[in-house]
Parts: C-alpha cells; sequence; structure tokens
C-alpha cells in the first residue's frame, strides 16, 4: 500500500513538472511571437514616420508654391493665360506702359 502511495505521488510530481515545461514552452514561443511582432511595429512605425515627413515637406512645397502664384504680378499671369502671340504683343505693350 506505502508503495502505491508512493508511486501515486511520483507520478503527480512527473505529471506536474511536465506540466510546467510545456507551460514554460508556451511561454518561450509567445515571447518568441511577441518580439517578432514587435519589430513588425517598429518597421511599420519607422516607414509611417518617413511616410509623415514626406507629407509634411510636401505641404511646405506646396505653400511655398501658392505663396509665389499670389506674389505673381497680373500682367505676368495675364501673359502665361494669353493664347495667341498677338495677345502677348498687346499685353507686352500694357505692361511697357505700367
Amino acid at each position: 500500500m506505502v508503495f502505491r502511495e508512493r508511486q501515486h505521488l511520483v507520478r503527480q510530481w512527473e505529471e506536474a513538472v511536465e506540466s510546467m515545461k510545456r507551460r514554460d514552452a508556451d511561454i518561450a514561443a509567445a515571447s518568441e511571437a511577441f518580439a517578432i511582432k514587435k519589430m513588425e511595429l517598429r518597421e511599420k512605425q519607422a516607414a509611417l514616420d518617413e511616410k509623415a515627413k514626406f507629407l509634411e515637406q510636401e505641404k511646405a512645397n506646396n505653400k511655398e508654391v501658392r505663396a509665389r502664384k499670389q506674389r505673381q504680378s497680373p500682367a505676368n499671369r495675364l501673359w502665361k493665360l494669353s493664347r495667341s502671340p498677338f495677345d502677348r504683343s498687346k499685353m507686352m505693350a500694357i505692361h511697357m506702359h505700367l
């Protein structure tokens, strides 16, 4: 009887050890998966930061272009909008008299 109880305790202990090994393996796998996802997140964040920087540069460029267009004189704007060489010569004559 004592022998059976001892065998039963040993079996329970072995099962507990195996269960702990499985949990350790599961924790290691989860830790590795987490590290991979964290690295992917860093890469995506870097790409997003790069795109955000590009967007800000483009906004600044657009603002500069709009400012340049607003600074253009009305005569220059009319010059560019004129359709024929005759229109352009008239515009040049008007511009010279301004």
